[in-house]
Formats: structure tokens, C-alpha cells, sequence
């Protein structure tokens, strides 16, 4: 069996529709999670072929092109208290470190079975990769993550153990991400290195005094890891690839994480560097047998008569340009009949202060225009039945241009809840680089007479999934 049930299925409003069995996980008993090991304790012979039979399918955590490659790195090991073993950390790449091996390993000696016995609790451990993107980590980890709580999950009690997730240095995703599904400190197997070591660890070209930083580092969080480590049953799966449609909900997985946060303004507009089990302990904050609240800045429908549209006003790469003349293009726009006597009302918004902070703006808007990118998340967090114009990059080489349209495409194998639409160009003339350097991070001009095409099929959609049809401009 893939999965064992644990408890009885969520009871939280977001969970409610149909929920498909979780997929690529494998339930395993009696095991702890040390230093970045799976350790097997008791007799179960299939558990270790079974779990590495999961974590071969695996993508690096670093690199969503890349294998795991457990068998060149000990990730699933047997218990054999007092054994010492080397590993090689989850920050380096396998492939690219195979003739430098000995150069990055390190040395963990296996503890013995908890004296106070194994946590009842139930544990989800879970591999995904591109630990460090905000948007990753949602459209490949929390949404199937989403599907597992709904389905097996009754409450915040459930301990959750990413194999790497975030940095010490950037935003705290473990706060934003997991906190809304767990009441408890989220603890990674492994740590995401230093900023200016990240790519040269992976790349198996870091320094040795980068490399013992490293490993003093881990050391260090592996001692200030909290109880417990070791239970009687957990769930091991692979979040690494980015699931179908069909099987997942990415709007109502969106819908209960900024619920959670919703109802805990002091929480969330914390320092996003603020320890992640700060925010167990918050005030205000539910407990553990608590579901996600519903959301008080809950998306809704406008007026009838005004069509709110909301232009991202991005500040690093790929920004709309002349944006202030295209908002008032758009806010003195009177749409011709049929749609006469709608008024609309345009403004810009930096979705880059963060989704939490962005609610208000979400919550009162019915279009979401937006450059291909990170911001595109935030359409996720808009009300059902709402659009968003994702507008494409001119030059598209290496760009995952695809992934928020596979995304969009259905909730749940239904009808989607967001209606997409791209505006896209070939003519080069419509791309600037702000940096001197062609590619899809170019800046993008957005023509007013391409928008207004696009909202005049918004309205003529009217917000009705079954008259909507996937279109590009």
C-alpha cells in the first residue's frame, strides 16, 4: 500500500469537494528522522526497498532537473544504534560532486531507540525541490500537501518535516507555507546553505572553509531540534514534481493558507525572518486541534455594474513599463454595449510586499493583470469566478511559460475557479532589457489596445466558468 489512512478525514470548509488518495507516498512505522536520515527501527524488510523504491523517482531539493540519487547518498538507513556512517548532504548535487565525494561528506553516528518510546503523533516527511522558491514550494508542495491534510488529517496536530524548505536568510516559508497545516515548529531535515554558497555547493565547487561552515551550521540545527524525532508511524512522499490538475486544488489549498493568516494579523505581518515555531505559539493563534478559520478578507464579488482590475507594478525583472499611463488608460476606459454600463475601475499594486499584506487589495479586485512570474501566485488568493491576464515574456527560451496555465487550467479536475488568459506578442519591440541582457526577464510594454481586448472578453465571460474558454491576446 502507498498510504496507510492515519486519523479521520479534515473537517475544514477549504477541504470540502472530492479528494484524491495521495500519491506518490509510502506510510513506514517505527521510524526517526536524524541529521538528513530516514532511520528504519524494528523489522519491517519491505519498508526500506519500499522507501527507496519513492525517493528514486525523486528530484534533487536543489534542482528540479536533477535526480535525488539515494543510492549515492545514504538517505534510508537501518537502525543500527552506536554505527557511525558517512553522508552526503542534501545542498550537494550527486551528479556533479561523484569525483570530489570525499571532499563533502560528513559523519553522523546513529542514536538509540527514544528512551520515552515513539511519538503516537502523526509525521509527514516529504521531499520537493527548488526548496527556496516561494512559488515552487506552493504549486509542487503544498498543494499535494494540501490533498494529504484534507483527507487524513483532522487538525494542526501533525508534525511536518521537509527535507530542506527555505533559508535562515530569506522570508520564512515554513511560517507562510506549512504553519496553516501544523501547530509545531517545522524542523528541516536538512539546512539550505548560506546565500553565496548555495550555488557553489551544489555545483560541488564550494570551498573547504565553506564547506566546515556548512557542516558546523547543520550540526548546530541538528542539536536544537525539538521532540519529537521518532514515531511510531510516518508518511514519506515525493512533492518534487508538479502534480496534474486533475488531481490537485492549488485555489482552495491558497484559499485555506490565507485564512490562516487572515485571522492572525499579528502572526503574519511578523518579521518574515521570525522562527517558524514562533508562530505556534503566537497570540491569537489556534491550537493544535483547531482547523483553518474562514478567511475575514474573504475575495468578493464588486458592485454590480463595476469590473475591479488590479495592474502588478513589479520592481525587479520582467516590469510592465509606462505603468501609470496604462492605469489611467484603463481607469478612464468606458466599455462599449453590451457592456455600457459597467464602470471600471483600474489600479496598481506591488504584490512584492508580500500576499499577507496584499489581501485587502486581492480581496477587492476581479481582474488581475500580471508579467509571468512570481506575482502570478497571488491570483490563487483572488475569489472564484475572478480572471487573471498573465502577460508572456517576448524572448520565452528557459522560461516554464506553461506552469501557471497548467495550474489555472481546472481545480480538482473541474472547472477552474481563476480564469486565465495570456497576452503574448512575438515583436520584439514590446521587450526591453533593463540589464542590457535578452531573455524572457526582459521588461515588457503592454499595449492598451491588447488589454482592452482582454477585458472586453473578461466581460463578455462575465465571471461563468461555463462560458469561459482558455484565450490568448
Amino acid at each position: 500500500r502507498l498510504h496507510c489512512r492515519m486519523l479521520r478525514g479534515n473537517s475544514s470548509p477549504h477541504c470540502a469537494g472530492a479528494v484524491r488518495s495521495p500519491q506518490k507516498c509510502v506510510s513506514v512505522s517505527n521510524v526517526c528522522f536524524e541529521a538528513e536520515q530516514i532511520i528504519l527501527h524494528g523489522v519491517d524488510g519491505t519498508a526500506f526497498d519500499r522507501l527507496n523504491g519513492l525517493l528514486n523517482r525523486t528530484r534533487d531539493p536543489s534542482d528540479a532537473f536533477s535526480r535525488l540519487h539515494p543510492a549515492h547518498r545514504p538517505t534510508v538507513l537501518l537502525a543500527r544504534p552506536g554505527d557511525a556512517f558517512e553522508y552526503l548532504p542534501l545542498a550537494i548535487g550527486v551528479k556533479r560532486s561523484l569525483r570530489k565525494r570525499r571532499h563533502f561528506l560528513s559523519r553522523h553516528i546513529i542514536g538509540p531507540a527514544p528512551a520515552e518510546g515513539f511519538s503516537p503523533a502523526p509525521a509527514i516527511a516529504f521531499y520537493t525541490t527548488w526548496s527556496n522558491s516561494f512559488t515552487e514550494l506552493f504549486s509542487r508542495a503544498v498543494v499535494q500537501l494540501f490533498e494529504l491534510w484534507c483527507r487524513d488529517l483532522p487538525s494542526r496536530d501533525v508534525h511536518l518535516i521537509p527535507a530542506m524548505w527555505g533559508s535562515n536568510w530569506g522570508p520564512d516559508y515554513a511560517r507562510f507555507w506549512l504553519h496553516p497545516f501544523t501547530a509545531h515548529a517545522v524542523e528541516p531535515m536538512a539546512l539550505t546553505p548560506d546565500r553565496p554558497d548555495v550555488k557553489p555547493m551544489w555545483r560541488a565547487l564550494a570551498m573547504e572553509r565553506s564547506v566546515a561552515r556548512y557542516r558546523e551550521a547543520s550540526a548546530a540545527m541538528f542539536a536544537a531540534r525539538t521532540r519529537p524525532r521518532c514515531f511510531l508511524r510516518a508518511t514519506v512522499c515525493d512533492y518534487s514534481n508538479i502534480p496534474s490538475p486533475r488531481h490537485a486544488r492549488p485555489w482552495a489549498a491558497m484559499q485555506a493558507v490565507v485564512a490562516f493568516h487572515a485571522a492572525r494579523p499579528a502572526a503574519s505581518t511578523a518579521s518574515p525572518r521570525q522562527s517558524s515555531s514562533a508562530a505556534s505559539a503566537s497570540p491569537g493563534s489556534a491550537g493544535a486541534g483547531s482547523p483553518v478559520p474562514s478567511n475575514p478578507f474573504q475575495s468578493r464579488l464588486g458592485p454590480p455594474g463595476l469590473l475591479r482590475v488590479v495592474l502588478a507594478n513589479r520592481t525587479g525583472r520582467r516590469r510592465l513599463l509606462d505603468l501609470e499611463a496604462l492605469v489611467a488608460e484603463c481607469d478612464g476606459w468606458r466599455p462599449p454595449s453590451p457592456h455600457a454600463a459597467v464602470r471600471v475601475r483600474c489600479v496598481s499594486h506591488n504584490f512584492g510586499v508580500g500576499l499577507v499584506a496584499s489581501l485587502p487589495v486581492i480581496a477587492d479586485s476581479d481582474v488581475m493583470v500580471t508579467p509571468h512570474g512570481a506575482d502570478m501566485v497571488n491570483a490563487f488568493a483572488l475569489h472564484r469566478g475572478s480572471s487573471v491576464l498573465e502577460v508572456m515574456p517576448v524572448h520565452r527560451a528557459g522560461c516554464p511559460c506553461q506552469m501557471y496555465k497548467e495550474l489555472l487550467s481546472s481545480e480538482g479536475g473541474g472547472p477552474p475557479a481563476v480564469l486565465h488568459y495570456q497576452l503574448r506578442t512575438k515583436n520584439r519591440s514590446m521587450a526591453v532589457a533593463g540589464e542590457g541582457k535578452v531573455g524572457y526577464n526582459m521588461d515588457l510594454r503592454l499595449p492598451w489596445p491588447a488589454l482592452r481586448r482582454a477585458l472586453l472578453q473578461v466581460l463578455a465571460v462575465g465571471g461563468r466558468a461555463d462560458n469561459y474558454q482558455y484565450t490568448t491576446f
